[in-house]
């Protein structure tokens, strides 16, 4: 089945398709586009911890490697975003 995602949809990736498994390799990110079974997300890493065995590390090698991910929303970030968008049009905020 594809599943459906939003723009804003904050999401768990993941190398494991059982999530009553533990995740030695999972991240969160940011869904900036999806069509169809295709989906495009923005996630945040500190690159400066790349020793061997850190999840950075593996994540960044899976992602060089083209590595499938499943991928699972958590909740939708688009009310929190609107909200935060405009809370900084107040100067004294």
């Amino acid at each position: 089945a594809i599943r459906q995602f939003s723009m804003e949809d904050l999401v768990l990736l993941t190398q494991e398709e059982d999530l009553s498994k533990p995740h030695p390799v999972h991240m969160m990110g940011l869904v900036e586009h999806s069509v169809s079974n295709l989906i495009v997300v923005t996630i945040f890493t500190d690159m400066a911890v790349t020793t061997k065995g850190s999840r950075s590390k593996e994540v960044a090698d899976l992602i060089a490697k083209e590595a499938p991910w499943y991928v699972v929303k958590i909740t939708s970030m688009s009310t929190q975003i609107r909200e935060f968008q405009a809370l900084k049009g107040f100067q004294d905020i």
